[in-house]
């Protein structure tokens, strides 16, 4: 059973190496550390957290979220492509939410219960307090009662346009390969679901800030 700590980091290397011992973390495992800039402290932290988990053979990743830090949006759908591709690939994905930028553990968290409804039952959520004395596991259910909208074949759609704004009706049924009245549907769909906003003549697509967090 093979399991991914994903954490939100800063100086202090305690809270994590605390989740590394306390899950029993083992071969195979994966400890992903999520900072803005790997500066000199963060540095030596991460390489006491390294050293930790070389010696029970699990691996450590650090994730510089550099500029998206501090555009909440894409900070979110940064950190979920994480979560996601983790959850996908391991048995179990637990978020540790008790070190690092404020802003980080917040986007953190937001991806975390923004997760599609499959993989929801997958991550847990746990808050060291300050004093280290004493474990905060949020409920799974918490997790579980915010679930982002259904989007079906839309989803394909509002991707090509968060990752390429600005396209016509056209260019986005030219790169997906479906008839123009199909793009138009899901894209009037999107938008009365205020994912996206259409601007000028002819139309470009752009994506709105909650579109991030939900795809």
């Amino acid at each position: 059973m093979h399991t991914a700590l994903i954490a939100s980091f800063g100086f202090d290397e305690r809270f994590v190496v605390r989740a590394i011992i306390r899950h029993g973390l083992s071969q195979g495992d994966l400890v992903i550390l999520l900072t803005s800039k790997l500066v000199e402290k963060a540095e030596k932290a991460y390489k006491y957290v390294d050293q930790i988990a070389r010696n029970v053979q699990a691996k450590v990743e650090v994730v510089e979220l550099g500029e998206s830090t501090y555009s909440f949006p894409h900070l979110v759908r940064s950190v979920k492509d994480i979560l996601i591709k983790q959850a996908k690939e391991r048995d179990r994905v637990t978020v540790i939410l008790s070190g690092g930028m404020r802003i980080i553990v917040l986007g953190l968290y937001t991806a975390a219960l923004s997760m599609p409804k499959d993989l929801k039952d997958k991550i847990s959520i746990e808050i060291d307090t300050e004093d280290i004395n004493r474990l905060v596991v949020i409920p799974r259910n918490i997790v579980e009662i915010i679930n982002p909208p259904s989007l079906g074949a839309k989803s394909e759609i509002l991707d090509l346009v968060i990752k390429t704004p600005g396209l016509t009706i056209d260019e986005l049924a030219n790169k997906l390969g479906k008839d123009r009245s199909t793009i138009r549907r899901h894209l009037q769909a999107l938008k009365e679901m205020k994912l996206i906003t259409l601007r000028g003549r002819p139309f470009r697509v752009w994506p709105q800030e909650s579109a991030y967090i939900i795809i």
